[in-house]
Parts: C-alpha cells; structure tokens; sequence
C-alpha cells in the first residue's frame, strides 16, 4: 500500500498490468505484417483470457488494461534489438553512453580501446561511443514516416492496451510539409505520438546512423571487455561491487567461503 488512500483505491480497482514487446522491427523482417497481424490477435486474447482466470483465482477484479509496447529501452539494448514498435535507427549506428569522471567503468572502456570525449553539458561526465550493428532490418529512413505511423496504428489496434510508446522520426525536407496531415489522419487511432527530425542538430545524441565501412573500421579499433578491471582483478583485496552506489557493494567471499 501507498501512503494515499485514493491510490491504493485506483490501485486495487483496475490492477494494471502490462505483457509488453520488443524488438518489433526484427520480427517484422522475417514475417509479413499479414501474419503479425493474426499473431498479434491471437495473443491478445490470450492475454486477456490469462487475466480474468488470474484475477478469478484470487478474487480480484479483471485488470483494465494488460497490454502495452513500453519504451523498453535497456530490455531491447540487452538484446541487441530496436527498441519497442520502431524500426531501427540504423543497420549500422553509435550508441553514446554517459559515464562518470570517476567511474570505475572507465577502467575497462579505456583498456578496450573505445573513443570518448568531455560531455557538452557537464565538466563530470564524458561520453564513450560504441559501434552496433542491426543487420538485416529495415530502417526508419527506408520505411518513411507514413509507415512508421501505420506501424503505430497496427500495434495500438491489435494489441495495446496502454499507449505504445513510439516516436516517428521524418525528414524535414521532403516530409516535414506533410507532418501535420499525418497526425490528424492517425489522432483517432492512436494515444500518443512523439516526432523527430532526422536532422536534429543535438551535437552527442544517444544514437547516430554511421555506414558499414565506418563501423568495420572502428570495429578493427577496440576490444572485447576485460571486465576484470572493474571488479579489481585477481588477487586483489578490493571487494567486488555490481554499483557505483555504497549500499549495493557485496563483500567478496574468501576462498574458505568458495570451498
């Protein structure tokens, strides 16, 4: 319980939950939409037909809303996949992180051999770029703004209950003139909707399409990650510790403890 009481009321009332996906754009690329489509309804009733028997069980109402396309950032980035409903950003792209001066991370990026550089919005925090690669999905440049926005439609329809998180990225140039007749045509089929120019001009974005040659090249200039160096390598006394933060450190065991 929450210390409001309206909260724990809208809480136990609806009983949200969310049976979310990934890395929609690989999937789309070894199946037709056709078939996504009957896959997608089939599973919704899945779901839902999962809920009510749950929610019999423990005598609790029906959830309201059980399903959703979430930004899934860190999910999709672990596996390897675009995030969410989106096509890729790229075939080939840079991905930034945002590192601590003083992080311990810096130790094994550095051993690697990744590139960095002083973040523009703070003296305490550089930006380390890694190359990634999606081969074999169609991109947000070669889809267009049209279909990404008919990608969104399809996913709201068949299966989202929740808003799908979702972001339509348009060239300004040749598609920014007919930005808002595609938002009126979609409003009433969609919940939300965010937009991005391909051409943004954020001099550190997070991600940034770079060509095949580029990526093979910087591909030839790092490493795998000697992780090791950031757990304080072999017989070092230094504990090891899985965050930055002293109440997530974890003494290391001694070898009578491994025996």
């Amino acid at each position: 319980p929450t210390h409001r009481s309206e909260t724990n009321a809208g809480v136990s009332r609806h009983r949200r939950i969310g049976v979310g996906m990934s890395g929609i754009a690989y999937w789309e690329a070894r199946c037709s939409v056709a078939e996504m489509t009957r896959i997608l309804r089939r599973a919704y009733k899945a779901v839902a037909a999962e809920n009510e028997r749950l929610a019999a069980e423990a005598g609790v109402p029906v959830s309201i809303r059980c399903t959703t396309v979430k930004p899934s950032g860190t999910v999709s980035l672990l596996a390897g996949v675009a995030p969410g409903g989106h096509f890729a950003m790229g075939q080939f792209y840079i991905r930034r992180k945002r590192v601590s001066t003083i992080s311990p991370y810096r130790a094994v990026f550095d051993a690697a051999g990744y590139p960095w550089e002083p973040a523009v919005d703070g003296d305490d925090t550089v930006i380390y770029e890694f190359p990634q690669s999606q081969p074999g999905v169609r991109t947000q440049a070669q889809a267009g703004m049209f279909e990404q926005a008919l990608q969104l439609c399809m996913l709201q329809r068949e299966w989202s209950d929740n808003a799908v998180s979702f972001t339509i990225e348009f060239d300004p140039a040749t598609e920014g003139a007919q930005l808002g007749n595609l938002m009126a045509q979609i409003a009433p089929m969609t919940k939300s909707l965010s937009v991005l120019p391909r051409k943004h001009g954020y001099r550190q974005p997070p991600s940034e399409v770079m060509t095949e040659r580029e990526y093979r090249l910087r591909l030839k200039m790092v490493k795998r990650c000697d992780w090791s160096l950031y757990r304080g390598g072999e017989g070092s006394d230094e504990p090891d510790k899985y965050c930055e933060a002293g109440t997530c450190e974890v003494r290391a065991k001694s070898k009578e403890e491994e025996k």
